[in-house]
């Protein structure tokens, strides 16, 4: 027999199946990201029913099965369904959640991505920053988490060091920074 298993996490994306069911994508901090089946949920008088959509950090109560898991309750921490009347606010928060989607594989914990995640989120609620601003600190730590961090504290072409009175230009496409010169020398494109 299965033991219910408590975690603490965020629901990614939910998706219909069958008449009255939902299959949930969870990022938890105990087993990072999961699958889960919430059987019923759809009904009207589900208790289940707030916590199926994207944005809700709550603590889950699940059971293992051979190939996912079973939603069996769930109790909501934090929901931040605020942000979906505020736009664009909610774009940038969807795109949170689908990179952290993208970056993050099942049964592999990875604490530091839902604290992440939480404080991004968080700030995208309060709206005290500007949201490019929000967005380029979520892309870096998230880079920084999966191991992809670029040189931030030297001109990838010729080593010269940060010197905060000059331009500087951060290239995705190579992972590294590039004083002005070496830049428009080089014709490498930022976004």
């Amino acid at each position: 027999m299965y033991q219910n298993i408590l975690v603490n996490g965020v629901v990614l994306k939910s998706e219909n199946i069958q008449e009255y069911d939902k299959r949930l994508v969870i990022f938890t901090k105990e087993k990072g990201k999961i699958t889960a089946f919430a059987r019923g949920i759809r009904r009207k008088k589900s208790p289940l029913l707030a916590i199926s959509n994207p944005f809700i950090f709550a603590e889950f109560e699940i059971v293992e099965g051979r190939n996912a898991y079973s939603l069996v309750s769930a109790n909501i921490k934090y929901n931040f369904l605020d942000l979906a009347s505020k736009q664009p606010n909610v774009y940038y928060a969807y795109y949170f959640l689908e990179i952290l989607d993208y970056f993050t594989k099942e049964n592999l914990r990875e604490r530091n991505l839902l604290n992440l995640t939480y404080i991004s989120l968080k700030a995208l609620e309060e709206e005290r920053l500007p949201l490019k601003l929000i967005k380029a600190s979520f892309e870096l730590r998230m880079l920084k988490e999966e191991g992809f961090m670029p040189t931030l504290y030297h001109c990838n072409s010729c080593n010269k060091k940060i010197d905060m009175s000059d331009k500087w230009f951060l290239s995705y496409e190579n992972s590294a920074l590039y004083c002005n010169e070496c830049r428009v020398k080089n014709s490498i494109s930022i976004r």
